[in-house]
């Protein structure tokens, strides 16, 4: 069952660079499932409909599931101020939702931040009520962290989501990038896993193998990433 997620950022900015890195990436011996970052919308406004197609991705959200494991890919890109040309509708809702979250003091109301719609979330909910009727356990990959409360960098509505996954006890993990210097928690049942960032690397790496083990995960890091042993 052995495939490679990325947790987004496959490229830093402008289009061109996917000519570059995907020839490379579509070569893993392994399927590969990627998620969306906020550098992979840094491209022309003329080029942000061709993103998708440039990463491999039918869908912006979409499950694997894989034995007794069920595997979501989220898009936290989905309301952004960058994910959609500047004069499309739904940036200026992007940007109302933004100005909501500053006003209430929201620390990760940050520009370069993005969220779940209602839509998404709705999937998200059957995703999992789907995995918890078949007696799967589920990891959720996305580029966003959500945990702490007060991170900067988290999901524009992380909170909401967070609360979600509260409801289920069948949760084993959410991995996720953007922050590059990475984190652990816990909440509840799930392990909340920030993986750290390999751009940040000059002479190391840094990236991790997950083996799933009916009661638990094993984490074996590279480079700058640390073990970790997560009882599930």
């Amino acid at each position: 069952m052995a495939f490679v997620a990325t947790v987004g950022d496959l490229i830093d900015r402008d289009f061109a660079s996917f000519s570059a890195v995907m020839p490379i990436y579509t070569k893993l011996s392994h399927e590969h499932f990627p998620v969306c970052g906020n550098h992979d919308f840094e491209v022309a406004d003329e080029d942000k409909g061709k993103v998708l197609g440039a990463m491999g991705l039918e869908k912006p959200y979409y499950s694997v599931i894989r034995g007794s494991w069920h595997f979501l890919f989220l898009d936290g890109t989905d309301i952004a101020l960058w994910r959609q040309a500047a004069n499309d509708p739904a940036t200026a809702e992007a940007r109302r939702i933004l100005e909501g979250a500053a006003a209430t003091g929201k620390p990760q109301a940050k520009k370069w931040n993005g969220g779940i719609g209602k839509e998404q979330m709705a999937w998200i909910k059957a995703e999992l009520d789907r995995a918890k009727d078949a007696g799967r356990r589920v990891i959720v990959f996305n580029h966003y962290p959500v945990i702490p409360a007060g991170n900067p960098h988290n999901l524009w509505n992380a909170d909401e989501l967070v609360s979600l996954f509260g409801e289920y006890d069948h949760i084993a993990a959410y991995m996720n990038g953007h922050n590059h210097s990475g984190n652990y928690g816990i909440h509840g049942n799930c392990h909340y896993v920030n993986f750290k960032g390999m751009v940040e690397t000059e002479e190391e790496t840094a990236y991790a193998t997950v083996q799933c083990y009916p009661d638990r995960l094993e984490i074996q890091g590279y480079g700058l990433e640390p073990d970790r042993g997560l009882g599930v």
